[in-house]
């Protein structure tokens, strides 16, 4: 069983990467855990938001009850992210859901400064 949910929550992190939503959904309808991470600690969410797939960030925030605060290994939120790579639309979005504008990554950075 605890393979079986490594190679779930790869799937859903692969999902997020590609924005494919009908796969995050059936995943998640599959009780993989949204929160499941990486070996960097990324989650679902840091995958979508690195790489501007604002449905799918919505999702995973709205339906999915990610966790906006989560830190990867480095303590880069989804919100460093997104600003880190230009991804306006999901830095708003973010920032509207209760993302960190102020939240200090291991060297000291902020998303604003990422942006």
């Amino acid at each position: 069983p605890e393979d079986a949910d490594v190679a779930n929550v790869g799937k859903l992190l692969e999902a997020a990467k590609r924005g494919d939503r009908d796969a995050l959904r059936r995943l998640l309808d599959a009780a993989v855990d949204v929160n499941g991470a990486d070996y960097d600690r990324r989650t679902a969410l840091h995958l979508a938001a690195a790489e501007g797939e604002l449905d799918a960030v919505r999702f995973l925030l709205i339906d999915g009850g990610a966790d906006v605060t989560a830190g990867d290994y480095d303590k880069r939120t989804a919100l460093h992210l997104a600003a880190a790579e230009g991804h306006v639309d999901a830095v708003r979005f973010l920032v509207d859901r209760g993302a960190n504008v102020d939240a200090v990554d291991r060297w000291h950075g902020t998303p604003l400064r990422d942006a």
